[in-house]
């Protein structure tokens, strides 16, 4: 279980947020990770800032996640050192046209991030990028065959299916994911 404290919540700071990310692990045992979703698009943080985070996550024995687009600001010098102060980068394709490129851009993440930072795959079933709509069911089949190569092979550690509003509709994405999960347990 994951806990992101990047929200749009302005009446606490940074800092105060990680801190009740923090104090949820007594309630949930089985909280991980202290999550920063959309950090390197629109939520960064000075690199000060973010050390005293990591080792605040680090002494409560979480982990820090951030997602990185990669087919939105890509893979920048400037975040380098923001992205090895976290224990895991969440790479995500914003716009499904970008699926027909992940394998290639998740290998070039791997490379710009180093070999040894775990990465976890993100994969949408909504359309949030380019027609906001559910994502087409041959667009799903497709982010799926990447993602079970990239899970097998060891180059990503896991996959987050991202469902917000969709994950109970009856859309070819979101039957499509829910049977390949499924097809994993056989």
């Amino acid at each position: 279980l994951a806990w992101s404290i990047t929200d749009s919540d302005r009446t606490r700071s940074f800092l105060e947020k990680v801190d009740i990310a923090i104090s949820m692990k007594k309630r949930l045992p089985n909280l991980t990770t202290v999550f920063l979703d959309d950090y390197f698009q629109s939520h960064m943080r000075p690199l000060e800032e973010l050390r005293t985070a990591r080792e605040r996550v680090h002494a409560a024995g979480l982990r820090m996640a951030a997602v990185m687009y990669a087919d939105v600001e890509g893979y920048r010098e400037s975040d380098l050192p923001s992205a090895k102060l976290c224990d895991v980068i969440a790479l995500w394709f914003w716009k499904p046209d970008s699926f027909d490129t992940m394998e290639q851009k998740v290998l070039k993440a791997k490379e710009f991030l180093g070999a040894d930072m775990p990465l976890m795959l993100g994969l949408y079933m909504w359309n949030f990028g380019d027609g906001f709509g559910p994502v087409t069911g041959a667009k799903m089949k497709a982010q799926l065959a990447v993602a079970g190569k990239l899970l097998r092979d060891g180059t990503v550690g896991g996959l987050i299916f991202h469902p917000t509003i969709s994950a109970d509709m009856d859309v070819p994405s979101v039957n499509i994911s829910k049977e390949w999960i499924r097809s994993l347990g056989k």
